[in-house]
């Protein structure tokens, strides 16, 4: 198989790649270069997306922000740990992340929606622990008899 060095085959594939959605320019970067695209034509082809709006950090991130948000909400140390996993650079994701919602109250509405108001606290604490909800988080959201 020939090695897809040029410019015209670097974008053909990232594009296919964003076929399916958005993605972290780190991701896009990864699947060029996983592919034999060599550095120097994914930077090119990354540049051209961006500066056609094709791919954006900024718009991927709030994407999954939303994605993990109400019924599939997730604590935020688990969904630092998924985004920056993706690519996501870290300096927005602690941006995006401090400014986000109470997450007693984020955690409180997950474990309502899941189970109704009364439930066996130490079922509850697990659950919000596997949806990687810190220990204060689910201590303040569930009386834990210690």
């Amino acid at each position: 198989m020939d090695r897809p060095n040029g410019f015209d085959e670097g974008l053909k594939i990232a594009l296919e790649r964003l076929r399916f959605g958005d993605k972290f320019e780190a991701e896009v970067r990864r699947d060029l270069l996983s592919r034999g695209v060599t550095e120097e034509v994914a930077q090119a082809v990354i540049f051209h997306l961006r500066s056609r709006k094709l791919v954006s950090d900024r718009r991927t991130l709030e994407a999954h922000l939303r994605k993990r948000s109400g019924r599939k909400a997730i604590g935020r140390d688990r969904l630092r740990i998924e985004l920056l996993a993706r690519g996501a650079p870290e300096e927005l994701v602690d941006d995006s992340l401090g400014a986000g919602e109470d997450e007693a109250a984020l955690a409180r509405a997950v474990l309502d929606r899941r189970f109704g108001p009364s439930i066996d606290p130490g079922r509850g604490a697990r659950f919000l622990a596997g949806r990687g909800f810190d220990a204060d988080t689910i201590r303040a959201v569930i009386e834990i008899d210690e």
